[in-house]
């Protein structure tokens, strides 16, 4: 898949900030948690991550 979200990954505080859409989401505890998911979800998806800088961080195929 190009040019698609692969997953999005929020802290529980941004709970009502994502809803289903296709993409797997996944809810952490804290920024600590979510960055290492990211890190290791882009590297596993050969994609990127994008921080939104509200809670949520996306993972995408460009």
């Amino acid at each position: 898949m190009r040019g698609s979200i692969l997953a999005v990954i929020a802290t529980r505080g941004a709970r009502d900030k994502v809803a289903g859409g296709g993409a797997p989401i996944f809810f952490v505890e804290d920024e600590n948690e979510q960055q290492k998911l990211g890190l290791t979800l882009s590297r596993v998806l050969d994609a990127m991550a994008h921080d939104l800088e509200n809670g949520v961080l996306v993972i995408v195929r460009h």
